[in-house]
């Protein structure tokens, strides 16, 4: 009887021990050092005009297809934050160029070879016109500038496009395309203190 009481006892406590563990709250997490250890990222809202909300959307989209990162919108679970500033500009340039054209012609006869019999006809002709000349186009452009942080604050990657638009595409556009391809450009690149890097290193003089 007291072996059977002693397991029960064993066992309830281990039973607890377990439930214990697994209400307990996870640890944090130590926050990313680099670029490449960012798994989750949370893009959050852009500080700018009121077209900043449309810049955010146009990179959010770039860099999902970028395929990198798992983009979320639960900041408890990201591994880094995507801040930045936005302007999308669209206004009237206004030209304007005034001339003004004159010219002027004048002209005499005189006939008589005396002074007392001379006859003398002159004739002046003026003219002016102004030409004025007015035009107005239509611009658009957008700027944003963005940083990857970690959890502490720490900025991990940061990059600025500017665009006044292209053929096809509009300056919005065009500058999240930009930063995604800078964001491409720098994961692309080799981590410091790689095997290929460190053989390199030794077989140079």
């Amino acid at each position: 009887m007291t072996r059977r009481r002693s397991f029960l006892i064993a066992a309830w406590g281990t039973g607890v021990a377990r439930n214990a563990i697994a209400e307990a709250p996870d640890s944090p997490r130590p926050p990313v050092q680099t670029l490449r250890q960012v798994k989750r990222l949370c893009v959050e809202d852009f500080d700018g005009g009121e077209n900043a909300r449309q810049l955010r959307a146009l990179l959010i989209a770039e860099i999902h297809r970028l395929g990198a990162f798992v983009i979320t919108e639960n900041p408890k679970t990201a591994d880094a934050f995507l801040r930045g500033f936005a302007e999308d500009l669209v206004f009237t340039e206004r030209h304007g160029r005034d001339e003004n054209i004159s010219g002027r012609a004048s002209g005499s006869i005189s006939t008589g070879g005396y002074t007392r019999n001379r006859a003398g006809v002159s004739r002046s002709e003026g003219a002016s016109s102004q030409v004025r000349d007015r035009s107005e186009t239509r611009r658009h452009e957008a700027s944003l500038s963005v940083r990857i942080v970690n959890a502490d604050g720490d900025v991990l990657w940061g990059e600025t496009a500017e665009s006044r638009g292209g053929k096809f595409r509009s300056a919005g556009a065009e500058v999240a395309d930009k930063i995604a391809l800078a964001l491409k450009a720098t994961l692309a690149e080799p981590a410091a203190g790689t095997e290929s890097e460190r053989g390199h290193s030794a077989e140079t003089p």
